[in-house]
């Protein structure tokens, strides 16, 4: 039995074995409209947390999420990188991959560690462990508008100006968290078993600004070049990048089959999510 806000539920034994797509998807909302209080109080005191004795707390909370750019952007302002009319500032370039890598790469990370993280609520409390995957998440996110707000500074900085349809880049976020959260949810049941999940995806995603096109594009010959085309985080830091500045997409059929992986990840991650939630219960 397990309580939630003023609602008690009662699961049979095979209720995780019942749960298909679209009852996942619906149970989604109910809990998260259900626990909606609890998510913002739980993400106020995640976000504050690790500030709570500084008085510097907010300062310290955005520059966090933008000191790999900063350090690009300095550089960039010192003319380390030089300069030309034809192409994008080297800063702005890397600025761009972060804000979108680490968009996909903060997510993973947050939600991976959520479920073995809040340990203590899901067992005392007995709250949904899918409420801590969205608390986490809107952690992940704000360190995103971070990263924007620090792009956005760059800009001015050398300024450059978006695409005409740079507004496109922003739909392109969905799909991005949809991979994510999925890969994010799938990780969490890992992590609940073993740490070594979440450190060995953790480890993973620092190689993988290097195979994203984050610093340098990735080659488009030979085996990296195969390494760039199926490697779904690099399509959308290199057609994020495109829609943002270029307003074109590069490659229109790589991008559809991307999207598709990631709405089929993140639907895949749900369903497993919920089908052992209660299962994993026993493991924390």
């Amino acid at each position: 039995m397990m309580a939630t806000g003023s609602h008690v539920q009662v699961y049979r034994s095979d209720t995780g074995q019942r749960v298909g797509v679209w009852k996942s998807l619906a149970q989604l909302v109910s809990d998260v409209h259900s626990n909606w209080n609890l998510i913002q109080t739980k993400f106020i005191a995640d976000f504050s947390r690790p500030y709570r004795r500084s008085r510097l707390g907010i300062f310290w909370a955005a520059y966090r999420p933008i000191l790999p750019v900063s350090v690009y952007i300095i550089l960039g302002v010192m003319g380390v990188f030089g300069s030309s009319e034809d192409e994008l500032p080297r800063p702005l370039y890397i600025a761009s991959g972060f804000l979108f890598y680490g968009l996909m790469s903060g997510v993973m990370t947050a939600t991976a560690s959520a479920v073995s993280g809040d340990r203590n609520l899901i067992i005392r409390l007995q709250i949904p462990p899918i409420i801590s995957i969205v608390t986490r998440l809107g952690t992940a996110l704000s360190d995103f508008l971070f990263r924007m707000l620090a792009m956005l500074a760059a800009m001015l900085v050398f300024t450059y100006g978006f695409s005409w349809n740079a507004w496109t880049a922003i739909l392109l976020l969905i799909p991005m968290l949809m991979l994510a959260v999925g890969i994010g949810m799938l990780a969490s049941l890992l992590d609940a078993l073993s740490s070594d999940a979440s450190q060995l995806l953790n480890s993973l995603l620092v190689y993988g600004v290097w195979a994203s096109s984050v610093v340098v594009a990735m080659p488009t010959r030979g085996w990296l070049g195969v390494i760039s085309r199926v490697n779904v985080l690099n399509i959308y830091v290199v057609e994020g990048r495109n829609l943002l500045f270029e307003g074109t997409v590069a490659d229109p059929i790589g991008l559809t089959i991307a999207i598709a992986i990631s709405v089929l990840v993140f639907l895949i991650g749900l369903t497993v999510f919920y089908r052992l939630q209660f299962v994993i219960r026993d493991y924390l």
